[in-house]
Parts: structure tokens; sequence; C-alpha cells
């Protein structure tokens, strides 16, 4: 090789490496692994009939912990304790639950979902206001780029 052809090789190798990576196809974001709601089947004589619906959207290591909380003037007559652990590997389940109203309540009913294990942490929360109207709630909006389902689903 000659001098002379030195600084367009140089050069070469400048524009090489300042050239725009070449990028794979952009990823989709995935949703929470997991999502809780409350739906209301209806009203007896005993009391309020309503169903949670846990739905886990991804394989989960560990079993869902969820925790109910009743505000004052609400009595659970049926369904799971107010902590409980269910399976939910991948699946969707309901859960039934009767309330007693001894009054009008003033607070949400609250269920919460939480799993957790080494690496790995997810939640999620459902209130029923009672017929009142819902609190406006903002949601933070992810703000880094999208990661490769690979990395989402912890698969190699």
């Amino acid at each position: 090789m000659s001098l002379r052809s030195a600084p367009s090789l140089l050069l070469l190798l400048l524009l090489a490496a300042c050239a725009p990576e070449l990028r794979s196809a952009p990823t989709s974001r995935m949703g929470a692994p997991l999502a809780l709601t409350w739906t209301q089947e209806g009203t007896e004589a005993q009391g309020l009939r309503l169903v949670a619906r846990l739905e886990a959207r991804a394989p989960l290591p560990a079993p869902v912990q969820l925790r109910l909380h009743l505000p004052a003037g609400v009595r659970l007559l049926e369904g799971p304790d107010a902590s409980t652990r269910v399976q939910a590997q991948g699946s969707a389940q309901e859960l039934r639950y009767l309330l007693a109203l001894d009054a009008v309540p003033r607070a949400d009913l609250v269920l919460e979902a939480r799993v957790e294990a080494p690496g790995f942490g997810a939640r999620a929360r459902a209130s029923h206001a009672f017929g009142r109207e819902a609190a406006l709630q903002l949601r933070a909006r992810p703000a880094g780029p999208p990661l490769p389902q690979a990395v989402m689903l912890g698969t190699p």
C-alpha cells in the first residue's frame, strides 16, 4: 500500500464508523403482565354481587397474591378471603364476590393483585366506586425505547 492511498483509506474507515447502524425492525410494546377489572352482576336481597376478572397476559413465575380492601360499611359474604393466592398462568380467571352493604360506602372497594419473584414483579389494581363518579386517574406513559419481546418475556 502506498502512502498516497493511506489518507483515502483512513477517510473510508471514518465514514464507515460514522455510518448509521443497521437496525432491526421496530419492536412492539407489551402491555402490563397483569390486568384486573370489576364487573357488577347485580344486586340481591343479601347484597351486591361483583365479579373480579384477573388476566395474566404473560407467563408468571409465581402465584398471584390478591388483597381485598373493604371500605367501612361493607362486609364480605361470599368469595375469596381478603388475602388469597391464585394461580394465573397465562389465562383469565373470574372471582365472584357477594358483599353486604350496611351503609352507602364513602370509599372504593379495592382489589390488588401482586406477583413477586427474584428478578420479576408485577401488580394491578381495580376499584369499584359503588355508583359514585370515578376519580380521574392519570397513567404514566413509557418514555424509554421499545424493548424486544425476548427481553419482556425473559426468553433467550
